[in-house]
């Protein structure tokens, strides 16, 4: 837990270090540590950063007036683009045109399902950032699209010019924002760029124009915004009843675990045709996910077990207990929500 001064703290660091590299000047922040970076590096961030200068020092003195009030502060929402928001395709063969489709040079856009009403609702709990590994050119034009008036994001926006990378986002953060991590919720497609830090919301891949046109059914940011606003009043009524501010990787850590609480599961991965290996392994991924969700997995079925995952075999049959798909496994990572067996059932 982080007491109220770090939100302060948050940019100040930040600013610091960045007006000593504009002025040439040295400026002292108390006893903390400034990030370490070279000459290159700051070239290239101080160039992307001039003109958000004014508009982030606005915010700190927001801030700062916000803490001694006594009031809790919007918590931070890092935000995706592709297949989180939008997806994108250079095929430009005829598509199904809708209001949801746009088009950019060289490209054709698909904006989610209820993208629109999530950036709303999100905007009032939280202040958003994009953060993509797309160019920064890219990612602009996008926003347009997103935000043409500047209502969500503000010019926000991290794209993989800054990240430096087109594989990590989390070594940007963790090196010069180490201590804005605790204050922020991070949705996202993938969590291995963000080296599967306990903030991430993981949601399903949004593939449009691949199943061509199917996911317009997509109710995935339906979903996120459920949790979001959750982890958000979590986040905001410990301050109220406290008066500091929960991390939220252990708010986030907490909800996911409460998904499958007290569901004891065994996960099937043997069939004829699947190697040991393979078996192995896809054993391993499943077991991995359930455990993050909060479930306890079984090595053997007893009287006890909740659910039988089947991951090869679809005609598995165990009488007396629900056995599933893995399509069930899916739907519980992409919901965040223990789903009906409904589709996903083989047998009970």
């Amino acid at each position: 837990m982080l007491g109220r001064v770090t939100f302060r703290q948050l940019f100040h660091k930040f600013f610091v270090w960045i007006l000593s590299k504009i002025n040439g000047k040295k400026f002292k922040s108390g006893q903390a540590k400034l990030p370490e970076v070279t000459d290159k590096e700051v070239s290239a961030m101080t160039t992307r950063t001039e003109s958000h200068i004014g508009a982030l020092l606005q915010k700190e003195a927001v801030e700062g007036a916000t803490m001694e009030s006594g009031e809790p502060m919007k918590p931070i929402l890092l935000i995706d683009l592709d297949h989180t928001l939008i997806h994108s395709t250079n095929n430009l063969q005829d598509h199904p045109m809708s209001d949801s489709i746009f088009t950019i040079p060289g490209r054709m856009v698909k904006i989610r399902p209820y993208c629109q009403e999530f950036l709303e609702t999100m905007s009032k709990l939280y202040e958003m950032h994009v953060t993509t590994l797309s160019s920064r050119t890219y990612a602009l034009t996008i926003v347009e699209h997103l935000d043409p008036e500047g209502r969500f994001f503000s010019g926000r926006v991290i794209s993989r010019d800054e990240f430096g990378s087109r594989k990590k986002k989390h070594v940007y953060f963790t090196r010069l924002f180490p201590e804005s991590l605790p204050f922020a919720a991070i949705l996202d497609n993938r969590s291995d760029v963000w080296d599967e830090m306990e903030n991430v919301v993981q949601l399903s891949s949004y593939r449009y124009f691949r199943k061509q046109g199917q996911a317009d059914e997509d109710q995935s940011l339906k979903h996120m915004a459920r949790v979001l606003t959750e982890v958000h009043d979590t986040f905001q009524s410990h301050f109220q009843a406290t008066g500091e501010h929960l991390d939220m990787r252990d708010v986030i850590g907490a909800y996911r675990r409460k998904v499958l609480e007290g569901v004891k599961v065994v996960v099937s991965a043997e069939a004829p045709w699947v190697t040991k290996g393979a078996s192995i392994y896809a054993k391993k991924i499943a077991c991995e996910v359930l455990r993050r969700f909060g479930a306890e997995v079984q090595d053997t079925m007893d009287q006890d077990t909740s659910v039988i995952v089947e991951l090869w075999d679809r005609k598995r049959r165990v009488p007396g207990t629900p056995v599933v798909w893995s399509s069930w496994l899916d739907a519980v990572s992409s919901d965040w929500e223990i789903p009906d067996y409904g589709k996903h059932l083989l047998s009970y």
